[in-house]
């Protein structure tokens, strides 16, 4: 019987049962993607190295340097005689200057002549055969310098100063010109020991 009939007929009229409630429904999954794969990283291939430059070439060598020429040979000496006096090209014999200091003639007839003066000096050439060669070998004493000069009938480049040291020595030497008389300087050495 209805609520309505119910109340019709004189009956109490009760309050009906409320109804139960709906069950909730469910959430939703939330929606989650995978996540995706991360790139790979980008490295490109290194470069190849490049190539090593060729060697240059080797300089040119220089030129070797010429051979110096071999020296002349000296003149051969004139042959000495058997008595000690310069003829037809023989150069022989020594002797000493006939003083030490002063003025003085001096024979040309010997290969050398030796002299330490003990003074200033003056040399005369007497006599001479032509292309004949005599050398004064001098020596020093003492501690004076004393100055030879050569005088008539030479030809020479100067005096000679002894300088101040005992012991030493000297060479000058002269050849006869075709005159036989005039003696030519050919060579002088510097101060020797």
């Amino acid at each position: 019987m209805s609520d309505a009939c119910w109340a019709s007929a004189g009956g109490t009229t009760g309050a009906g049962m409320s109804g139960y409630s709906g069950s909730g429904g469910y959430s939703g999954y939330s929606g989650a993607g995978t996540s995706g794969f991360s790139g790979y990283s980008g490295v490109g291939t290194s470069g190849f190295s490049g190539y090593s430059g060729t060697n240059g070439a080797a300089g040119t060598s220089g030129f070797s340097g010429y051979s110096s020429t071999s020296g002349f040979s000296g003149i051969s000496g004139y042959s000495g005689n058997a008595t000690g006096v310069f003829t037809n090209g023989e150069n022989v014999g020594n002797a000493a200057t006939s003083a030490t200091t002063g003025t003085m003639t001096v024979n040309m007839t010997t290969a050398t002549i030796t002299i330490t003066p003990t003074g200033a000096c003056t040399f005369n050439a007497s006599g001479g055969t032509a292309g004949q060669i005599v050398t004064f070998l001098i020596t020093t004493s003492g501690v004076n310098s004393f100055t030879l000069t050569w005088g008539t009938n030479f030809r020479k480049t100067g005096t000679l100063a002894t300088g101040t040291t005992s012991a030493r020595f000297f060479a000058v030497t002269f050849r006869c010109a075709s005159d036989g008389i005039t003696w030519w300087e050919i060579a002088r050495t510097a101060v020797q020991t």
